[in-house]
């Protein structure tokens, strides 16, 4: 038979069968330059590929191949060569075994600890009195009167905050619940967060940057210093980043729904160090802090999010928290390449700022909001994304920034 009639029997690609004749594996007469394969050069082939499934190189099948070739298998010492090769095979596949048991045990251990992490008791943290000279109305200003308070250890579980211009909210569970206005037509939140299905290369770029605003956080002296980080629906820096940071800050975590404070609340209650922090889900983005209370604000994608219902910008939003020293870390996601994605973000969240997305309309908002840009960034980017309105084709850019109020003259 020809080589394509060999190929379609064994159902194999012709370029391996020519590989098998090159390495000597398979040796057909050659007529008019065409291979033909005998009734031998089939017995080999079923023979080579009985033997490949055992784990044997082609080197080792070869060397089967000549034992048999050049020998009926009928001389002990032609014998003996022949089932060495064998037990060398099989030595060596024991050996295998030995590592992979060895390599399951470790992965073993390694479940186990991550179970016994797991299993740790988580605290039933609340709001530390400390937050209250934070804290003011977000309507007329005026100091919240603490009503029903259940106090343990100087932290706040469950209370009621009032004003005398009618504002009310509560801390249920150690969570500051304000009111809640979020336009949930045009909105969408992740209330899972068991793993992330953004390809490899993403999670490295936001590892990077993580550890870029990590690493700029440590310069700073953060003790007795507020950190704010918002609308954490698809990111929260402070989730991941808290373990590297100074426990005796005092930190705010804040988003529009429930189920995201809930549970980044689960999650960083079972870390070991305790840790200040005051989460709050608050709706209609008027934050009940005074004025200037912010010394350092991430945005880690938040101005992204937050651009998706808001038609102002996160920036503007929370400056008045800002006193002449604040600092900004954040990452900024935008169109690099294409207004395909732009388009289609406009027609998904019809109730979001239209200018979302854009690099340069994002850099006249810092400069507009009288803040100057410390250090800033844009090395990276991506053509695939699981962002939903990211189309095949356009380039989306990443710009990492820092920047603080300017100073007056």
């Amino acid at each position: 038979m020809r080589i394509g009639q060999i190929a379609k029997r064994f159902n194999m690609p012709l370029t391996t069968v020519r590989y098998y004749v090159e390495l000597g594996l398979l040796v057909p007469d050659k007529v008019n330059k065409n291979f033909i394969f005998d009734t031998q050069c089939v017995e080999d082939l079923e023979f080579i590929l009985r033997i490949k499934e055992l784990n044997f190189t082609l080197s080792e099948i070869h060397e089967l191949l000549s034992i048999r070739r050049s020998s009926n298998l009928v001389d002990k010492q032609d014998i003996d060569h022949y089932v060495q090769t064998f037990l060398k095979v099989r030595s060596r596949h024991l050996h295998e075994i030995e590592h992979l048991n060895s390599i399951t045990s470790e992965i073993d251990k390694m479940i186990v600890e991550v179970k016994q992490a797991k299993e740790v008791p988580k605290k039933h943290t609340g709001i530390h009195i400390k937050f209250l000279d934070y804290l003011s109305c977000p309507h007329c200003k005026s100091m919240l009167q603490l009503e029903n308070a259940k106090i343990n250890q100087n932290q706040i579980m469950n209370a009621d905050l009032v004003c005398k211009c009618s504002y009310t909210a509560h801390i249920r569970n150690g969570i500051y619940m304000a009111n809640s206005n979020i336009n949930k037509k045009y909105e969408i939140y992740y209330p899972h967060r068991e793993c992330y299905d953004a390809d490899p290369y993403t999670i490295t770029l936001v590892q990077k940057w993580h550890n870029r605003i990590i690493k700029w956080l440590q310069q700073n002296d953060l003790k007795d210093k507020v950190v704010f980080e918002n609308y954490v629906n698809l990111f929260c820096f402070l989730n991941k980043g808290l373990k590297y940071l100074d426990p005796d800050a005092l930190y705010i975590i804040a988003d529009p729904y429930k189920e995201i404070i809930e549970m980044y609340k689960n999650r960083i209650d079972s870390l070991e160090q305790d840790y200040n922090i005051l989460f709050i889900v608050n709706g209609d983005d008027r934050y009940p802090f005074k004025q200037g209370s912010i010394d350092y604000a991430i945005d880690f994608m938040s101005s992204n999010f937050y651009n998706r219902s808001n038609s102002d910008t996160m920036i503007s939003n929370i400056r008045p928290l800002f006193h002449e020293s604040t600092k900004v870390a954040g990452v900024y996601t935008y169109i690099k390449e294409g207004i395909k994605s732009i388009e289609t973000f406009k027609k998904m969240h019809p109730l979001g700022n239209q200018c979302s997305y854009d690099l340069k309309k994002f850099k006249e908002d810092i400069v507009a909001n009288k803040l100057a840009t410390i250090e800033e960034l844009d090395e990276d980017i991506i053509k695939k994304s699981d962002i939903p309105f990211h189309l095949p084709g356009d380039t989306l850019g990443y710009y990492l920034y820092y920047c603080s109020p300017e100073k007056k003259a």
